[in-house]
């Protein structure tokens, strides 16, 4: 082997490695953690089922934004729907501000270790999440549900039965 083949065998070894690390589609965003791993990446609607309690952190190649993330109980199911611009967690609306461009994909990593129950730390009963319709409010881990206070309402007029016809009379104000 001549000595210009083997500088340009040489040349090559050195420059090869480099364009392939330049031309790499994927890099991890850098609000998701390094213990996150990346579950699925596609272009469409995404269906996600956590193994296991965790993080789930849910990316936009085309925008280079992080759509959503948040914690997940065992057997929750997220799903990306670049068609609505929504992101559910078993069923309930998370995310639908951000529209989803789907166009370059969208990544969904999972971090088992990122979970973080304060509250069956200190030995206390955390109910399960809560989903339902009508008025019922969806409760995910971590949330907080707030009750309003009562409303009462004061009647501002009197009626009072007489044989001649009806005249309203303001009620006094009451404290």
């Amino acid at each position: 082997m001549s000595a210009t083949s083997r500088i340009m065998l040489q040349t090559a070894g050195l420059i090869l490695p480099a364009l392939l690390i330049g031309c790499s589609s994927h890099q991890r965003p850098e609000l998701v953690p390094a213990s996150a791993r990346l579950q699925m990446s596609a272009t469409g609607r995404e269906v996600y089922t956590a193994p296991d309690d965790g993080m789930v952190y849910v990316y936009d190649k085309s925008t280079d934004h992080l759509l959503w993330s948040g914690q997940v109980l065992r057997g929750q199911t997220v799903v990306v729907d670049p068609k609505s611009d929504q992101i559910t967690l078993n069923g309930a609306i998370v995310s639908n501000r951000a529209p989803i461009h789907d166009s370059h994909g969208i990544d969904l990593y999972y971090d088992p270790s990122r979970f973080e129950r304060p509250a069956a730390a200190a030995g206390a009963r955390v109910p399960a999440p809560v989903t339902s319709s009508g008025d019922t409010t969806v409760a995910t881990p971590g949330s907080v549900t707030v009750t309003p206070p009562p409303v009462t309402v004061t009647p501002s007029v009197t009626v009072t039965p007489s044989d001649r016809p009806a005249t309203a009379t303001p009620a006094p104000n009451r404290p």
